[in-house]
């Protein structure tokens, strides 16, 4: 037998013999209300206490199963432990859809409110799980990074909280600025020079891409991420107080990635100075 062409519609259970040494009479009166059949599982004829109600689709065919032969067939524990009948089971599963539903419609909202209604968008294409800092392959064959994943999981929590922070709205709008850029970016890395194979201290002009705090053994100090004019980018102390979007211009001792060739390392950088645009396509 399979519940696929059957339905739950209802579950009893007869009286037990503790009823029948205490109560004879109660007991007596109970198992005269039982209906015909019980007692026994119309699919393995064993005797049963707990009865699962059974009937065809359309309602006929009415017979009794135990909660055994319902577990083999297809009924979920849930649903025998919970009674809940077929009927029972699609009420609340339209229940949870209607308010799931109702909080997706909510969080748009939210976002359109806060004037980053494209991070549903991307909330959509990452199947609403990508895991943080994950690479993945969204439904549209875009590549998923960092940015989507960070604001996916803003997005989660608006959609189960209803409501973002001024603070958290942009920090999105900035996701997805750099989310935007990223096609500019990556046209930029494609076209970009290898890194410089020399022992000489040259002279690197160039943006400053990031600014970070790092404590070594001789302790604090502060490193930038520099994109030179040519495309390559170096990893280098930062002197002074250059701040992300910089342009700098400094000399350094430059060491090349083992596994990046667009990509290393300078040392010791002298003559450090912040330019401005103008300053720096002149120097080029």
């Amino acid at each position: 037998m399979s519940l696929k062409n059957t339905k739950i519609v209802g579950f009893f259970s007869l009286p037990s013999q503790s009823l029948a040494e205490h109560n004879p009479s109660a007991y007596n009166n109970a198992m005269a209300a039982a209906p015909a059949g019980a007692g026994a599982c119309s699919e393995c004829g064993t005797g049963i206490l707990h009865h699962v109600v059974i009937t065809d689709l359309d309602g006929s065919n009415r017979r009794f199963i135990g909660s055994d032969c319902a577990l083999k067939v297809g009924l979920s524990r849930h649903q025998i432990v919970n009674r809940l009948t077929d009927e029972q089971i699609e009420a609340r599963a339209n229940a949870k859809a209607e308010e799931a539903n109702a909080r997706r419609v909510r969080a748009f909202d939210v976002l359109e409110n806060a004037g980053i209604a494209d991070a549903w968008a991307v909330y959509l294409e990452t199947g609403f799980d990508t895991a943080y800092g994950a690479y993945k392959v969204g439904v549209n064959g875009n590549r998923i990074g960092r940015q989507e994943a960070i604001i996916t999981d803003i997005v989660t929590k608006v959609v189960q909280y209803g409501s973002i922070s001024e603070a958290q709205a942009r920090f999105v709008k900035s996701l997805l600025s750099q989310i935007a850029d990223r096609p500019r970016l990556e046209a930029i890395d494609a076209a970009a020079a290898d890194f410089p194979v020399t022992s000489e201290r040259i002279e690197i002009v160039g943006e400053v891409l990031s600014i970070k705090e790092v404590e070594s053994q001789y302790g604090i100090t502060w490193k930038m991420l520099v994109r030179a004019q040519a495309g390559w980018k170096v990893w280098v102390t930062a002197p002074g107080n250059p701040g992300k979007g910089d342009k700098v211009r400094f000399f350094a001792k430059v060491q090349p990635s083992k596994d990046d060739p667009k990509f290393g390392f300078g040392s010791r950088p002298t003559k450090f100075e912040i330019i401005n645009t103008e300053a720096a396509q002149a120097a080029s």
